[in-house]
């Protein structure tokens, strides 16, 4: 009888922190009743009640646990899901239209995120519905590409959607229960338990010094001068695509040695420096195509068409940049000039530039998210061993002479 005693005194120990885990535990008191404490995800606090039966307490602890989660007995309106994301699409869209371009663009993600869930739940499925955390899970799980790999099992279906993007999919959800929280249409964070899919850390992408030398070489220039002038801008600023699609003349400043990004990805400007192998580049091209202080530095390619792609960075990744990476023998593919701005971060820390300097080159809100970016920098650090702090060294002709066609033009 002790022993049977005993063991189920260790057992019940095994399975406390498992219950802790879930959100409630139960526990035998000295009087030989079982307490249930349930844990509130939205606040933190704590519901307990006391049973005779551990049978009872266990129903009563997975019932309230539930309620806790989705706040059944207290949300102010008890209306469909479908409403909740259409009022929600309605809100965001006024505030996209107020803010511009870049947030319109976002927009369209977020809308399209939302409806493609949308479509895969129950129909007129209600925000007090307990079983929508686990729904909304699902049902993204369902989910799959609109293009690229096939799915292994049939051929016939895309494969289903990368946890980074099933990951970017359940925020958006959450970003909507927040909003109904905050806003007062519910008294509870509905999606609270929404985890996100464990991502493994993916390896570091980024181009060799070899591979920077070519882009920003003559041969390249030869080749195809307005898609080298680009590059040479992205290599040696570390700037998005659209960042230089919407840079003007009036925004370099060749004297004082910045470069200035009016239009980014945040809608906050940036000043970057000028490095010494960039500025004779502009000068090159300055001479060679003078334009007036609007204009923009860099222009789309003649012959060039972006209407079947979305946005200018899937039309370098898709069309332009393959044939011209063929040519120079560079082998790269995917996100290539995003990786670009990888190999920026790197090299910056390389060279022994601090880590503060980088982020506001790269405009990144936070030191963690430029450290993500800067992990290929001990790949790169031997081959750019001499170099000046926070200095590229890819043309060693301009260290020595101005460029061989800004001579034929002098």
């Amino acid at each position: 009888m002790v022993q049977r005693s005993t063991q189920g005194r260790y057992a019940a120990a095994e399975d406390a922190p498992r219950r802790a885990r879930r959100g409630w535990n139960v526990r035998k008191t000295a009087a030989g009743k079982y307490r249930v404490e349930v844990t509130d995800p939205s606040d933190g606090k704590r519901l307990s009640r006391t049973f005779e039966d551990r049978g009872v307490a266990d129903s009563w602890g997975e019932s309230m646990r539930a309620k806790a989660v989705i706040g059944m007995e207290t949300l102010a309106e008890s209306g469909t899901v479908r409403a909740a994301v259409k009022e929600y699409l309605e809100h965001i869209t006024a505030e996209a239209e107020a803010i511009g371009t870049p947030s319109l663009r976002q927009l369209g993600d977020t809308r399209r995120m939302l409806e493609k869930v949308l479509a895969e739940l129950p129909k007129n499925v209600r925000l007090d519905d307990i079983r929508l955390p686990s729904l909304v899970t699902a049902a993204v799980g369902r989910l799959r590409q609109h293009r690229g790999k096939r799915d292994e099992e049939d051929p016939t279906l895309f494969a289903k959607l990368a946890p980074r993007t099933r990951k970017h999919y359940l925020a958006t959800w959450r970003s909507l229960s927040k909003w109904l929280f905050e806003t007062g249409r519910t008294h509870r964070h509905l999606l609270i338990t929404l985890r996100s899919p464990r991502i493994p850390e993916a390896p570091p992408r980024c181009y060799t010094i070899d591979q920077l030398r070519l882009l920003v070489s003559d041969r390249c220039r030869e080749i195809d001068e307005s898609l080298w002038l680009f590059l040479c801008l992205v290599v040696y600023t570390g700037a998005r695509a659209s960042e230089v699609q919407h840079l003007q003349w009036q925004h370099v400043h060749l004297e004082a040695g910045l470069l200035e990004y009016v239009v980014t990805k945040n809608n906050e400007s940036r000043a970057v420096p000028i490095q010494p192998e960039l500025a004779e580049i502009l000068e090159y091209w300055q001479e060679k195509h003078p334009a007036i202080a609007s204009a923009r530095v860099w222009t789309q390619p003649k012959g060039y068409s972006r209407t079947t792609v979305r946005g200018i960075t899937a039309a370098f990744s898709q069309y332009w940049l393959p044939p011209l990476f063929a040519k120079l023998g560079i082998d790269r593919t995917g996100r290539v000039v995003h990786d670009l701005r990888h190999t920026y971060a790197a090299l910056l820390v390389a060279t022994g530039e601090n880590g503060f300097e980088a982020q506001h080159n790269l405009g990144h809100k936070t030191t963690e998210m430029t450290g993500h970016y800067s992990r290929a920098a001990v790949f790169l650090r031997k081959a750019s061993t001499g170099w000046p702090r926070g200095r590229f060294v890819l043309r060693d002709d301009l260290a020595k002479v101005q460029l061989s066609e800004r001579g034929r033009h002098a």
